[in-house]
């Protein structure tokens, strides 16, 4: 994307849970979840050094290949949805509890295209239509 020549149509995502893309797994309600930084998809806790914890699912669920879980956050999250940078730096379901990085005044990419890039924040969902969930880093 470009830099914005216009006002854009935003909003402040606040939100306590939300459906996210899991891995095809039985679940639990009030059993924790977390973000798995290897695939960007949400899975019960398990011994892992790629597991960022995020909340407890709320209901029973047999989790199927390329369904959501619902996620009870163990906190309010609050984000917003920027365009996805494009081709070869683009943000991707893998980059799921990843940073990314500021690219103009509604872009947001992968890298930090050799430090040039400051971070945006975490990424918490990728949509072909609404871009990508960002949560900012250090709001104020």
């Amino acid at each position: 994307m470009t830099a914005l020549a216009k006002m854009r149509m935003t909003k402040v995502v606040k939100s306590t849970g939300m459906a996210l893309l899991s891995t095809a797994e039985q679940v639990y309600q009030n059993g924790a979840a977390a973000i798995d930084t290897s695939t960007g998809l949400v899975k019960k806790w398990t011994a892992s050094t790629t597991l960022i914890p995020i909340g407890r699912y709320r209901e029973d669920q047999l989790v199927a290949s390329g369904g959501t879980a619902n996620v009870e956050f163990f906190r309010e999250l609050n984000a917003m949805w920027f365009a996805n940078s494009a081709s070869t730096d683009q943000i991707t379901q893998t980059e799921v509890g990843s940073n990314c990085y500021i690219v103009d005044d509604q872009t947001v990419a992968k890298t930090s295209n050799s430090n040039a890039r400051s971070i945006a924040g975490r990424v918490w969902k990728v949509d072909a239509t609404k871009g990508v969930l960002v949560e900012l880093a250090n709001p104020t």
